[in-house]
């Protein structure tokens, strides 16, 4: 008898699992995507284009988590980081902004953080400001300036968090070889 009941409690599970009962519970878990931009560009190797994307993610734009990767063209991840939509509008904590104009102004943040002018091609030059130990990677730095097929991409998110990222064939690795964030 113990064993014909757990054969019909399995039944009864299988039967609403098919109709998508926990599927739906666990969709109340899953955050919503408010916005989401992607481009490819030419960066961890020269014959194909990998896919850049950032996510916007949450209830709201300002209080969401906006992730930013990066793919190759094989879909292996080979950047990831996050922040929240808050840091985007960091300085404008004035009261006088309107939710509104914060809201604006993280949608624009988004929509241009692709931008060309973001993708450098060498990555890093001697023109570049000093290079300062605290601010970035000595040997990465190195590295990618010596490689002058190297795609380098800034981003910002704030008023003082600048990231300069580039893939370092020599680590195998997308690295951060400059900030305006000390370490």
């Amino acid at each position: 008898m113990n064993q014909s009941i757990k054969a019909v409690v399995f039944l009864l599970f299988a039967a609403i699992s098919s109709l998508g009962f926990f599927s739906c519970l666990n969709k109340k878990h899953q955050s919503n995507v408010l916005l989401a931009y992607s481009t490819e560009h030419y960066f961890s190797n020269s014959k194909t284009k990998d896919l850049f994307k950032l996510t916007l993610t949450g209830d709201s734009i300002l209080s969401g988590r906006i992730v930013f990767e990066i793919f190759t063209k094989n879909k292996n991840k080979i950047f990831v980081d996050s922040f929240s939509g808050y840091d985007m509008v960091d300085d404008m904590k004035d009261p006088k902004f309107t939710l509104k104009q914060k809201e604006d102004t993280i949608k624009k943040a988004i929509s241009l953080f692709f931008n060309d002018v973001n993708f450098m091609r060498p990555a890093a030059t001697d023109a570049d400001t000093v290079f300062m130990e605290e601010f970035g990677e000595g040997e990465s730095y190195e590295d990618i300036k010596a490689d002058t097929s190297a795609v380098g991409f800034s981003y910002a998110f704030g008023v003082e968090n600048l990231y300069y990222i580039a893939y370092s064939k020599k680590e195998k690795k997308v690295v951060t070889y400059l900030s305006t964030v000390s370490r």
